[in-house]
């Protein structure tokens, strides 16, 4: 084979071998993201059941080959929350809002771990985010209610937990719940909400 040649076939493979690497690599991520879609449902079929060991099993598999899936991660530390590993929780749901800084469900999520582990002004801290970025989150209004609840801030509380009753219905109940609990406490002597 001619120099000439020989550089032509060279060329050649390179070229290909580059379109063949594209093509395969693009393979492997469709396989990752279809076993990772198929993985998820699994475990979101076992966790409302119930079976949290075979959830945690699943997200931590879908974890093994996709480290940054924030699905699983924040999953995976609702599933850990639930078992009782607060720091194992906080973990997980630091490493989904690193890849999603502004996502009101996880920063609500951190918010509940925090009032968990009775840190309580960073609860608030994050649960103004999840307000921020989902203005009409009844869930963090109510979790920001806890928060101040937990402080001594009963005024801060209320106004939380009034601000949750706009929303629908089922945030009104939610509303109720957490004020009928802070009058329970007897350390609110305000009137009654109307609803």
């Amino acid at each position: 084979m001619s120099g000439a040649a020989a550089e032509n076939s060279c060329r050649f493979f390179s070229r290909h071998s580059q379109s063949l690497s594209k093509v395969l690599s693009a393979d492997a991520d469709r396989f990752r993201v279809s076993y990772a879609n198929q993985t998820l449902d699994k475990a979101l079929s076992s966790h409302p059941q119930g079976q949290l060991e075979k959830a945690c099993r699943l997200y931590r598999r879908i974890l093994k080959h996709e480290p940054r899936h924030v699905d699983a991660l924040y999953l995976l530390g609702i599933v850990e929350r639930q078992r009782g590993h607060v720091l194992e929780a906080e973990s997980l749901i630091s490493r989904a809002l690193y890849e999603a800084p502004e996502n009101p469900l996880f920063l609500n999520f951190m918010g509940d771990v925090y009032l968990a582990q009775g840190r309580f002004g960073e609860a608030c801290l994050v649960l103004k985010r999840a307000i921020q970025a989902k203005p009409d989150y009844a869930n963090a209004y109510n979790n920001l209610g806890c928060a101040y609840r937990e402080s001594g801030m009963l005024d801060d509380a209320i106004d939380h937990y009034l601000s949750c009753t706009g929303a629908t219905s089922a945030a009104r109940t939610v509303a109720h719940r957490s004020w009928s609990g802070l009058l329970r406490t007897g350390r609110y002597a305000g009137g009654h909400p109307v609803f």
